[in-house]
């Protein structure tokens, strides 16, 4: 639709100046007066509550919800920028995710982007609670495209050879290995076929998560959608026949997730 789409992923329940989102209203009203159209695309617990303020009623953002971490990519893939306006984190683990997905980031220097991300050469950077250059940078990377994704690329590199799920896995290992007294940590013996099917159990059970989160909200649609969905990648997903096995008596399997009744 011609807007420049901004991504803000943060639970919003949660808020208490750490993630910046009272500075939302400012920063539209600055791309605003720079003659920008934009969307602020948002996802995490919280929002209906936060977009019902009389301050956020007339703002250009839409919350979505990404019901598993293995549907982040389809959150990142509309943006054109993503945006971090935190003044404390332990990540943020969106920024690099974004990084990683091609989206050019907008960011406060805080976490552990100080030790993994070089200022202005693989992300824009910007002063704490300030609104004003935050949609500087964003109307910046809007204006100089090339300039955009030469930051993803660097930024890229670093996170492949130090965020990657295949060096997460392998310091990880190495370290309870250390811990427990081997000398040599033997590699995953899990083949590609049961990796697969321990990330469908694992979508499936966020999405039953999110069903129970969406229908205490109302969102009853959506809620039995997700928990269609759970069925159809996991037809034995715990988050699904929790309530029933319960009722029912049955004992819990460690293998399938529920197992046969009590006698």
């Amino acid at each position: 639709d011609g807007r420049f789409k901004v991504g803000f992923f943060a639970a919003a329940e949660y808020e208490n100046r750490r993630k910046g989102i009272a500075l939302l209203p400012a920063v539209c009203a600055a791309m605003a007066g720079r003659g920008i159209p934009i969307q602020v695309v948002v996802t995490g617990i919280g929002w209906e509550r936060t977009l019902a303020k009389p301050e956020f009623r007339s703002l250009p953002i839409t919350a979505i919800t990404v019901p598993s971490y293995f549907d982040m990519p389809d959150a990142y893939s509309p943006l054109d920028a993503y945006l971090c306006l935190s003044r404390v984190e332990g990540g943020p683990m969106p920024v690099f995710e974004a990084l990683a997905s091609g989206v050019p980031v907008v960011s406060t220097r805080v976490g552990m982007i100080l030790d993994l991300l070089a200022p202005d050469s693989m992300y824009r950077s910007i002063p704490f609670d300030d609104p004003a250059a935050a949609a500087e940078q964003l109307a910046r990377l809007r204006e100089r495209p090339e300039e955009a994704r030469a930051l993803c690329d660097r930024a890229g590199t670093v996170l492949e050879s130090r965020l990657s799920l295949e060096t997460y896995q392998r310091d990880l290992a190495r370290f309870y290995g250390q811990a427990v007294g081997l000398a040599d940590v033997p590699a995953s013996g899990v083949s590609p076929k049961e990796q697969n099917r321990l990330r469908h159990r694992w979508r499936a059970w966020d999405r039953t998560y999110w069903a129970k989160e969406l229908w205490s909200a109302g969102r009853k649609k959506q809620a039995c959608r997700f928990m269609l969905e759970a069925f159809l990648m996991d037809p034995l997903c715990e988050g699904i026949w929790r309530v029933p096995a319960r009722a029912l008596g049955w004992k819990q399997d460690e293998t399938t997730g529920f197992g046969s009744l009590d006698p």
